[in-house]
């Protein structure tokens, strides 16, 4: 079994890989592509004899996607739980890598962070914009209301009264703000 430790950035990754006895077998840097990544498990032999490690990051969902595709077990952890790296006073990306993988080979690692499937994902982007969509029509509703309120109009709460309302048009109601219709 070997343990790949990665301290990953935007452009590109520092790794390090332990064997089972905790020796060093190879360490270098790699870009942070599909590409990349791919090449460099493919490089140490990949498959189920590698188990790879890196922090949580703005890359975490894109390099333990690659990774998984490539057949590798990945883990991801919070920064902050993995003492050896969160209370070293030389933090350097080489450092860091060490330590992931010497985390992985020893079993001495918090509980990784769970990294949904691509699927979950996708129902939690959409549900946020469902959630976008709701506080910006909630917006758009006082906006109408207050134009309404301007022009001397009264403004029903319900969506189908001021849609009414609007449609109606406001030039009758003094007509300082301009005519508002449905499309």
């Amino acid at each position: 079994m070997r343990y790949l430790g990665m301290d990953v950035h935007a452009t590109s990754t520092v790794w390090c890989v332990l064997d089972a006895t905790g020796d060093v077998v190879a360490r270098g840097r790699v870009a942070t592509t599909s590409a990349g990544l791919t090449a460099l498990v493919q490089e140490l032999g990949g498959g189920a004899e590698l188990v790879a490690g890196h922090e949580v990051g703005t890359m975490a969902y894109f390099v333990h996607d690659t990774l998984t595709a490539a057949g590798v077990r990945c883990l991801a952890f919070n920064a902050q739980h993995l003492r050896m790296i969160a209370a070293s006073r030389k933090k350097t990306d080489r450092r860091d890598a060490y330590w992931i993988a010497k985390a992985l080979q020893s079993g001495m690692y918090p509980p990784p962070v769970y990294i949904p499937t691509g699927e979950v994902r996708e129902l939690r982007v959409l549900l946020h914009r469902r959630r976008q969509l709701q506080v910006e029509y909630g917006r758009w509703r006082a906006r109408a209301r207050a134009a309404l309120r301007a022009a001397g109009s009264p403004a029903p709460r319900s969506a189908a009264g001021l849609r009414a309302a609007l449609t109606q048009g406001m030039g009758a109601a003094g007509g300082s703000v301009p005519l508002l219709t449905v499309a």
